[in-house]
């Protein structure tokens, strides 16, 4: 005999109680003094006798209630003395994907699904067992299948989740492949959740005898999504007036309507509220305005807060908010003119006039260029400016050096042979002389003209434009432009091209820690180009100045996800950089390189990163970023017992019924709890009859 729970046997020890109330509870006849006792000894020693029968067997009845107590719940049975005709082997695949550090209660569905492991491999004792993880790698608890239950169950201790999603199918075929000839009981314990079940043949073998899905949530069948609400990417973006905008994506990955407060944190400290209502799988939006930021940059994060949710990596969304101050600008002017209108810079100066926030800009004329301090300012434009000296060249060619930013147009007061003699050390490519395309008083110089090709969209200059704004670049008109050394070409970038394949807008390929150099071949007034009346030449004009200056503030930036591979921005001047983390107590390990020809890469964990110069050196202001958890896990939507026998039935698989409790004794257990229920009825009447004749 064997008992489904046999530590209640200990309840037998309660047979004490009846026997103590037995021994207490006994009565001594009184002693009375009466003269005929002669007659009546003989009738007292009969009925003694008869009532302690009658207490002897009270005491038995009500020992035997107790007994029968115990045993029932105990569980009793027997197992066949029948042995199978063929013993099915033991394949548990224990699911260790991330979502299953799901909090469920005081648990995690993880903690649960092991302890249900343990319970199969106790109660199916017989043949050979094996356990194998269903991490992003599948990982056999034991090299081989085996019969010791207890190395296995001590081996589930040391499992804990995966850092992404596990697959099923490939430690379901990993399983199979490690078993030899003979019939496999195949158990999946799992959240049952879709994204762990692939599309695969895993189960199309003549060695699974069944399978059975274990959920560890513990679920009614058919089992619903858990309630989750996650955050997808942010986008961050610069507004014209000066303001940052947040906008935060939130949805509900769960079966029912869900609810929590949005929270952003700068700083440590909480900038804006938001209550959110998300029914049962919509995606909503939320706004957030922020004003009045210092300079330098501010970490923070968006969290939300919703009832039920027990997956807590995807409520928080890490936010790295940077500002600068706008670069100081040093224009020489190189081709003045008492007409306003006419002047070489009347256009440059009205496109940073009215350019959001405002470029401070200061002006001289090229003459008194040899008088000014270069370092009081960030970005140089040579506008037009004939070769100065010899020494203010080393001057200008020593500022780009030390980091700071030139842009150089072009125009009449330009000799190509000077500019390569005094400049040629800093030039993104040596000029070359001059090309007349139209006479820009002639009747069809339009027909003529060259427009603007070939635009380098995803350069920081060109990302914050729309796709709409190209043919404001494409219908303009050139009459004049200079040309470049060709061999020069591949040491530089080219971020325009004229319609007629000439190079337009050129960038110097710059040293580690040097400044940047954009050079446009053709003039910023009206004399060779059109360019400067068209709607687009403001934003242009100060895309190009802020990211000679370090400062560029592009198109929306959108948090990177861990583990996805993205392209990070180098600042100015630096060639190759390290990924650091800020405020993090782990650096990324190995140590993540990033080099301005690949700069794709790949962030591992949520949090602040930024770049530094050097492994372990500060980290460089301007390239602070955040990356957030993937959402791959957030789905719980469980796979459909329909879905999985159509992916995974084939030949003698079976598909049983979701398990919402773990698989309990062998199937060659007879109870007998229903028998002694019974006979613990008809105990207790017989024991209530005894009583009451008393």
């Amino acid at each position: 005999m064997s008992f489904l729970s046999p530590a209640l046997l200990f309840g037998l020890a309660l047979i004490g109680v009846p026997i103590a109330i037995h021994l207490i509870g006994r009565k001594r006849a009184p002693v009375l003094m009466f003269s005929a006792y002669d007659f009546l000894e003989e009738v007292v020693q009969r009925l003694a006798r008869r009532e302690q029968l009658r207490q002897l067997l009270l005491l038995l009845l009500r020992i035997a209630i107790v007994a029968l107590l115990a045993f029932g719940l105990a569980g009793p049975g027997l197992k066949s003395l029948v042995a199978p005709v063929a013993v099915s082997d033991t394949l548990i695949v224990l699911d260790a994907s991330h979502s299953m550090s799901y909090r469920l209660g005081s648990s995690t569905l993880l903690a649960r699904a092991k302890k249900k492991a343990e319970a199969i491999l106790r109660d199916r004792s017989q043949g050979l067992a094996l356990v194998v993880v269903a991490d992003t790698e599948p990982r056999p608890l034991a090299a081989q299948p085996n019969a010791d239950r207890t190395a296995l169950i001590g081996a589930l201790e040391d499992v804990t989740p995966g850092p992404r999603g596990g697959d099923l199918a490939s430690a379901v075929k990993r399983g199979l492949e490690l078993f030899g000839e003979g019939s496999v009981d195949l158990f999946l314990i799992s959240d049952l959740s879709e994204n762990a079940f692939g599309a695969g043949d895993a189960l199309a073998s003549t060695k699974v005898h069944a399978v059975t899905l274990v959920d560890a949530a513990d679920r009614d069948d058919p089992p619903r999504a858990l309630a989750n609400v996650g955050l997808g990417p942010l986008v961050h973006e610069h507004l014209s007036d000066g303001g940052e905008r947040v906008i935060v994506t939130a949805r509900n990955f769960g079966a029912a309507p869900a609810s929590g407060e949005l929270r952003l944190t700068l700083d440590g400290q909480v900038r804006a509220r938001a209550f959110i209502e998300l029914p049962p799988g919509a995606v909503s939006e939320r706004e957030f305005t922020l004003t009045e930021l210092a300079d330098g940059l501010h970490p923070g994060d968006v969290t939300i807060a919703a009832e039920g949710d027990g997956y807590a990596d995807d409520d928080t969304a890490p936010l790295a908010i940077e500002r600068f101050a706008e670069p100081r600008v040093l224009v020489v002017n190189g081709d003045p003119k008492s007409v306003s209108f006419r002047d070489e810079i009347f256009y440059l100066e009205r496109a940073l006039q009215v350019a959001k926030p405002e470029v401070a800009f200061d002006v001289v004329a090229a003459d008194d260029l040899s008088t000014q301090r270069l370092d009081a300012h960030k970005v140089l434009v040579l506008a037009n400016v004939p070769a100065p000296a010899a020494s203010v060249g080393q001057e200008i060619a020593d500022f780009v050096k030390k980091g700071g930013g030139l842009l150089i147009t072009l125009g009449d007061r330009v000799s190509f042979e000077a500019y390569n003699e005094v400049f040629g050390a800093i030039l993104p490519a040596r000029l070359r002389d001059q090309w007349a395309v139209a006479d820009p008083k002639a009747h069809d110089v339009l027909a003529s003209a060259l427009g603007l090709t070939d635009i380098a969209w995803q350069h920081p200059v060109f990302r914050r434009f729309d796709p709409v704004s190209e043919p404001a670049f494409t219908q303009s008109h050139t009459f004049r432009h200079f040309f470049v050394e060709a061999q020069d070409l591949n040491k530089t970038r080219q971020l325009m091209r004229f319609s007629s394949g000439a190079p337009a807008l050129l960038e110097r390929a710059a040293a580690p820690n040097e400044g940047r150099v954009l050079m446009w071949l053709s003039t910023i007034d009206r004399d060779f180009s059109d360019l400067a009346i068209r709607p687009v030449f403001a934003p242009l004009a100060a895309q190009m100045l802020r990211y000679v200056g370090g400062t560029l503030r592009s198109a929306p930036d959108r948090a990177y996800v861990a583990g996805v591979p993205g392209e990070l921005v180098l600042p100015a001047g630096v060639s190759r950089a390290h990924v650091v983390a800020l405020g993090q107590t782990k650096k990324p390990s190995p140590p993540i390189a990033v080099d301005a020809s690949n700069p794709t890469a790949s962030l591992p964990a949520p949090g602040h990163y930024a770049l530094a110069a050097s492994e372990g050196g500060p980290p460089i202001i301007g390239t602070a970023t955040s990356a957030i958890a993937s959402l791959e896990e957030s789905s719980f939507q469980p796979v459909s017992r329909e879905e999985l026998a159509k992916r995974w039935a084939a030949g003698d698989v079976a598909v049983l019924a979701a398990s919402a409790k773990t698989p309990g004794a062998p199937s060659d257990f007879r109870g007998y709890a229903h028998l002694i229920l019974l006979a613990l009825v008809l105990v207790f009447s017989v024991q209530s009859l005894l009583a009451s004749r008393g």
